[in-house]
């Protein structure tokens, strides 16, 4: 039997020293026609079945269809880029394709491979410039020395 999400929040509030109202808690009421996807919501499929477990609207739709716009854009920008350089191998021609990259490869390659991230960070170091880019929400980082790809981190 499945209880309604104020039922669970009542139980679980009366042992509270101040609970708070459970009408607050109570689900936001279902929108008539489909959502839009605001950019304060969940960008993930994960993160919206997160929000929709926890009552609030159901914007898995329109985030499938976010991400396969981006990743089309994205296909399409390493297809022109790959075009635009003839002069590339076919090993990296085929990596950048596939939205990798590989030891030496300079900054713009692997720009035009995983797209901009999400933050970068620089320093200066002995051995010359230092940078590292952060794709994933941290979860892949492409380190620089001196513009060109000296390792990564993936953890998944």
């Amino acid at each position: 039997m499945k209880l309604p999400c104020t039922l669970i929040a009542a139980v679980l509030l009366a042992g509270c020293a101040s609970p708070r109202p459970v009408a607050s808690l109570a689900p936001a009421p279902a929108a008539a026609t489909a959502p839009t996807v605001p950019a304060d919501r969940p960008r993930t499929v994960a993160e919206a079945t997160a929000w929709r477990k926890a009552g609030q609207p159901d914007y898995t739709g329109a985030i499938k269809q976010r991400i396969d716009t981006e990743r089309a854009a994205a296909q399409a920008a390493r297809n022109n880029f790959a075009a635009a350089h003839p002069k590339l191998s076919e090993a990296d021609r085929k990596l950048l394709l596939a939205g990798g990259y590989a030891l030496g490869w300079p900054a713009d390659w692997v720009r035009a491979s995983r797209g901009e991230p999400q933050r970068t960070s620089t320093g200066v170091s002995a051995l010359g410039t230092l940078e590292s880019w952060t794709y994933r929400s941290g979860h892949e980082i492409v380190y620089f020395l001196n513009g060109r790809v000296s390792r990564w981190h993936h953890s998944d």
